[in-house]
């Protein structure tokens, strides 16, 4: 008897700890995985572990960019943002995974359109450069989507248009290397700082005084 009425006491502890850490309601597939019933199409989760296990979920279609390839895509940190892509488009949109949502990117200023371009994502913006309208490119833009805004990056010095190369953020700098313009493939690239250099100021000279 005692052994039951502690069994029964650890199954109703265990059920209580469960509703307090996972609040949305939940029901089980016929795995065993918690699913919940707080939002439609939602993923499985384990009861145990609370985490997402081997499964997929659609992301919304409300909102969603028109239909493309050979585009870019970055993270954000809680978003990703889509842009460019076939056949020539300068348009995008970030994902919100938390809310399943889209919000189109602003055109304003945004660069010309183009695919096989590149984008990397510096912390706080996104950088887009290089690709193919109907000439390869060497320009590119940095999108702030804080400000939903675009800035174009400076052409001096770029590297020569391609398309179809490769990009890396260093933590200060974007590094492009290789890629191809027409049918030559390119064993050259560039250093991109998005941020300007600081210049320092020249220390001024104290002016000489007149003793009597």
């Amino acid at each position: 008897m005692k052994h039951t009425y502690w069994a029964g006491l650890f199954h109703i502890a265990l059920f209580a700890l469960l509703a307090v850490l996972t609040p949305r309601s939940l029901s089980a597939d016929p795995a065993g995985h918690a699913k919940s019933n707080a939002i439609p199409g939602e993923p499985y989760f384990n009861i145990a572990t609370t985490q997402c296990i081997d499964y997929w979920a659609a992301t919304s279609s409300t909102n969603v960019p028109e239909a493309r390839g050979e585009h870019t895509a970055v993270w954000t940190g809680n978003e990703m943002i889509v842009w460019g892509g076939e056949t020539y488009l300068n348009t995008g949109a970030r994902y919100n995974p938390t809310t399943d949502s889209w919000t189109a990117t602003s055109t304003t200023n945004a660069p010309e359109a183009r695919d096989q371009h590149t984008a990397v994502w510096t912390g706080s913006e996104m950088i887009v450069w290089g690709g193919l309208d109907n000439n390869f490119l060497n320009t590119g833009a940095r999108y702030n989507p804080t400000t939903d805004s675009w800035a174009a990056t400076s052409t001096t010095n770029a590297p020569d248009a391609r398309a179809s190369h490769t990009t890396i953020w260093t933590g200060s700098e974007m590094i492009v290397w290789g890629g191809f313009s027409a049918v030559t493939a390119l064993d050259s690239g560039g250093r991109y700082c998005a941020s300007p250099r600081l210049v320092p100021s020249p220390r001024p000279r104290p002016t000489p005084t007149l003793r009597p």
